[in-house]
């Protein structure tokens, strides 16, 4: 008995995985419609999901056995020992990819080093950074289009620079934690700004304050939303409440500064 939750991808690709290969049931248990690691990070997929799944299906009606495989990216927010306790159910954690779980089932449930380990390369970095912006996109740039016109393409260069050339360093950027990654992309995000407007493009001060906001919010934006595109770290809703309070710092400085400095 397999158990994934109901992102509708997720969902498709293991049934891709298993269909005319594996004789099993797949169990659909609530994440919210988000993908099992970042829900389970993110505390939406949980072992009282599981648990409640579990219950409302009647497994036992089904199978003759007590065994659950789960996702080994979903351990981090999923107590297996609890789901034990109040099912009754064995808990087993398969492999990391879908497309290993005919050879896991073959082994009988056991795991090569190469089905443990996650793996993260540029290619895939790379297709993620564009998917996710892709939605971003819809809710970042189009009212810059429709409110704020002659600086769309200047947003969409920030926005897309800083998120590819996060995308290309994410492994070299210190940090376990995008919120964390977020503050050495700001301070190149920056650095690159003033070596522009030094060389390139000169700005007024308070034009340059202006960019240099807008600079930051995105780095913060980009360190904090797009780690929820990589399986090595946890769901970027753990960031929201961060996320909110430096926006908040921001919009602060943002107010406080022209009238200290005297700028229209």
């Amino acid at each position: 008995m397999l158990v994934t939750g109901n992102f509708d991808l997720t969902v498709r690709r293991v049934v891709k995985a298993l269909d005319g290969r594996v004789d099993c049931w797949l169990l659909v248990a609530d994440s919210a419609g988000i993908n099992v690691w970042c829900a389970a990070g993110g505390g939406y997929f949980t072992a009282e999901k599981v648990i409640t799944a579990v219950k409302s299906s009647r497994l036992a009606e089904v199978v003759s056995h007590h065994a659950l495989i789960l996702p080994q990216l979903a351990a981090n927010g999923v107590d297996g020992w609890k789901v034990r306790q109040e099912t009754g159910w064995g808990v087993h954690w398969g492999p990391v990819k879908a497309a290993d779980i005919p050879a896991y089932l073959a082994a009988r449930r056991k795991k090569t080093e190469a089905m443990r380990w996650v793996r993260f390369p540029l290619k895939d970095r790379l297709e993620m950074v564009s998917a996710t912006l892709g939605f971003y996109s819809l809710l970042i740039l189009l009212p810059v289009l429709i409110f704020w016109r002659p600086l769309f393409w200047p947003v969409t260069a920030a926005l897309s620079g800083l998120s590819y050339f996060y995308a290309i360093t994410l492994p070299w950027l210190p940090g376990r934690d995008g919120l964390l990654k977020s503050i050495p992309l700001t301070v190149i995000g920056l650095a690159g700004l003033a070596v522009w407007t030094a060389v390139i493009h000169p700005l007024p001060p308070p034009q340059l304050f202006h960019w240099a906001i807008a600079v930051t919010a995105f780095s913060v934006f980009t360190g904090a939303e797009l780690q929820g595109m990589s399986p090595l770290m946890r769901g970027e809703q753990a960031n929201w409440g961060w996320e909110a309070a430096v926006g908040v710092a921001l919009a602060a400085v943002y107010w406080v500064t022209p009238l200290l400095m005297g700028w229209p």
